[in-house]
């Protein structure tokens, strides 16, 4: 069976009952509030929102003390050379600062930038709720994510491949646009502990493949596939409802914050992570 990774429908199974065991969320302490504010320009305005919205963050983290850099530090798209979402910075600003929460998002009237209309600026606006991370990063605790190709063509089965200098739990989550789904671990595979320096294959078994999905109306689309060992056993936060609809088991997707805030429990020195940028070509009729 397959395993296809889109916004609202992540497995097909072979199984017909179900089960989910949720994870109850963890109670911080209160943080300041600090707002943001970024702008974007191009034609598609779902994708100059998100852009927009996470240059917003990444004002608001710089204005509580944390250095994030969109230019050097997130991934980018060889397709639109554009940020592809927030979550490649916001990894990398996550030693320093967590955004834990987010209120008050909202974007200005989009303005037009040429006399066809079909270039538009938007403002967004955002205020953030920031934590600081438990310890220190260990340098010796190393997360190496690779797969065959970086490219692959729609529904076409790929393979991940992960390994761990220290023994550990591992979570991989697919990052498309600004949500979140967590491949593994999953209802068929839920044994996700990697013993040190051992390969690990993703999918583990045959039961299902990985494919990847184009946005609608596009011809190219990526997605960011995240490897995270911990040392301890924090099951990242579950689906809030599982169903199945024509053999699909449909999965509530998870957003920034929720990944925030899983992290947020977790010390430096109990995790590491990969990642990898995977570009998605649309089949040519």
């Amino acid at each position: 069976m397959n395993l296809i990774n889109n916004r609202s429908t992540l497995f097909i199974l072979i199984a017909m009952i179900l089960m989910a065991a949720s994870v109850g969320a963890q109670t911080t302490s209160p943080r300041s509030w600090y707002s943001g504010t970024g702008s974007a320009t191009g034609k598609s305005m779902e994708e100059i929102r998100i852009e927009a919205l996470n240059n917003a963050r990444s004002d608001a983290l710089q204005k509580a003390g944390i250095e994030v850099s969109a230019g050097t530090l997130s991934l980018k798209s060889e397709g639109n050379n554009g940020l592809i979402d927030f979550f490649s910075e916001f990894a990398e600003s996550s030693t320093r600062g967590l955004i834990l929460d987010e209120r008050d998002v909202r974007f200005d009237r989009p303005e037009p930038l040429d006399s066809t209309y079909t270039v538009y600026r938007v403002i967004a606006h955002v205020e953030v709720q920031v934590g600081a991370p438990q310890g220190k990063p260990d340098p010796a605790f190393k997360v190496t994510l690779s797969s065959a190709r970086e490219t692959y063509m729609e529904y076409e089965p790929a393979t991940l491949n992960v390994n761990s200098t220290e023994s550990g739990y591992l979570t991989i989550l697919d990052i498309h646009g600004d949500s979140i789904n967590v491949l593994f671990p999953n209802v068929i595979d839920q044994k996700n502990y990697l013993s040190a320096n051992t390969d690990f294959v993703f999918p583990p078994s045959k039961a299902y493949s990985l494919e990847f999905e184009t946005d609608k109306g596009t011809s190219s689309s990526a997605d960011i596939i995240i490897a995270i060992v911990t040392k301890d056993d924090v099951p990242f936060p579950n689906i809030n409802k599982v169903g199945l609809e024509r053999s699909r088991l449909l999965l509530g997707e998870k957003t920034l914050t929720t990944y925030a805030k899983w992290l947020y429990r977790i010390p430096l020195d109990r995790r590491s992570f990969d990642r990898r940028l995977i570009q998605v070509q649309k089949k040519s009729n």
